[in-house]
Parts: C-alpha cells; structure tokens; sequence
C-alpha cells in the first residue's frame, strides 16, 4: 500500500481512501487518515491545518487487529509517507498549525519579524508583521520549484540578517537544513551586529535539522509556550528552542 516517493498526490490521496475501507474497524486508524486528508485538503488552499495526527501504529494495536484488519502495517507505511508528500507535492519540508502560529505571535509580541530560510513561506503568510526571506535555490532538492505563499525576498540567510536585523525584534529559523552551517554563520553575525532579541529555531536536535555545529556549539532552551501545542506528527521530534545568546527573556 505504501507509494513511491515521487508518488503524485491524486496517487497518494487514492490510497488514503482505500485506506480507508480497509481500516475501518480500527479508530485509531480512521482518525489518522482523516486528519492526513483535512491536513492535504487545507494545505492544498493554502491553509495551515488546525491540528495534525500523531502518526503510526504500536506493535500491540497492530497484533490486537490482525483478524480484522491484516493490512494495518501497511496502512502505517502509507501514513508515514505523509511528510514525503507535503515535500514533493507543495514544497512543505514542515507543517506548523494555526494555533501553535497563534502561540508564536503572542510569545513574539509586539514588533516585526523576519524569518529565515522561509521555504514557500507558509509560516510567515499567517504570522503576522513577518519578513519572508530564502535564496530559493532548491536545485537537488526533492521538490525543485518554489511556489510561495506569501512574496518571499531572494535572500540568503546572513544576507537578509544583515539587511533586516535593525528592523526586527524576532527572528525565526524553522527546520534550517543540516547540509551546511549557515545556521552558525547567522549566530554569529547577529552576535558581531549587537542585535537584541528572540531567536526562535523549531528543528530536532542532533537530528534531521540545523548542523551538527549549530547544534554542538549554539546554547538553546526549550521555549514551554512554544512546544505545549506544537506537534511533531512522525519519527523526527522536532521540538521550539529560543537561542539564549540575545535575549535575558
């Protein structure tokens, strides 16, 4: 039941509805492709959903329904696809909902925003007064072709710190790329600008985000405002850090 990776989305969300029947005597299933379909239909208008799944199945609930339900690990390899999709189809390496956003802007308060390695900038169209920036430069990446949701400034990361620091009081790297240390040339900039303020990061830690160096040589903590309602919804735990260089707060 699982796709290919390059699988088109009419192709996946086909399969979610075979899914569908076939795991309609197990709830837990049913509710998470339910909330992978409303999380693809709003992305789809460009809208953050309002919730999304904690996917996958534990070995007992899989065991409990091998009778009724036979195919119930192969219905978990399509749900796990669901990341893979939101890459491909819309260019979303991360999905964030509409009240972790609520949660963020209130955390923020008030005063402009830049975010940083923006992507199609979903985040930034629904967070309010925030300056989207990337350098759109996805060649090699699983989905070439930007589509923004919100005009997105050419910008490399260092660039569009050095040209908006002075304007802003927040800024926002979520899932920065573990390729390469922009990530530490950011902190380190902003450090030599003498810029005051919140630096936000969302990414998993010695994981699928940031570099190893960021992650080894930049102090962070846990921001519990911004992680209450905000959801890793697969294997990657991404979590909300604040970097503690900039702000006593």
């Amino acid at each position: 039941m699982a796709l290919q990776a390059q699988a088109p989305l009419s192709a996946y969300t086909a399969a979610l509805a075979r899914a569908r029947v076939t795991a309609r005597m197990v709830p837990a299933a049913c509710q998470q492709i339910d909330q992978v379909q409303a999380a693809i239909q709003a992305v789809a208008q460009k809208q953050l959903p309002h919730r999304l799944p904690r996917l996958g199945f534990s070995d007992e609930l899989i065991w409990q329904h091998l009778d009724d339900c036979p195919q119930l690990s192969e219905v978990g390899d399509l749900l796990a696809d669901f990341r893979q999709v939101m890459v491909t189809s819309f260019g979303l390496w991360h999905l964030f909902t509409m009240r972790w956003v609520r949660d963020l802007d209130k955390y923020l308060g008030p005063g402009n925003r830049l975010e940083l390695m923006a992507g199609n900038a979903a985040l930034a169209r629904y967070l309010p007064r925030t300056i989207a920036t990337d350098n759109l430069d996805w060649h090699g990446q699983d989905n070439e072709h930007p589509t923004p949701w919100t005009p997105v400034e050419p910008l490399d990361a260092v660039a569009a710190v050095e040209r908006y620091a002075p304007e802003v009081n927040a800024i926002i790297m979520a899932w920065a790329p573990d390729q390469a240390a922009r990530d530490v040339a950011v902190v380190q900039r902003l450090a030599t600008l003498g810029w005051r303020g919140r630096l936000i990061v969302v990414g998993e830690k010695n994981g699928a985000t940031n570099s190893a160096q960021f992650w080894h040589r930049v102090p962070v903590r846990l921001v519990y405002a911004l992680n209450r309602h905000h959801q890793p919804f697969d294997f990657i735990r991404d979590r909300v850090y604040q970097v503690g260089y900039f702000s006593n707060r």
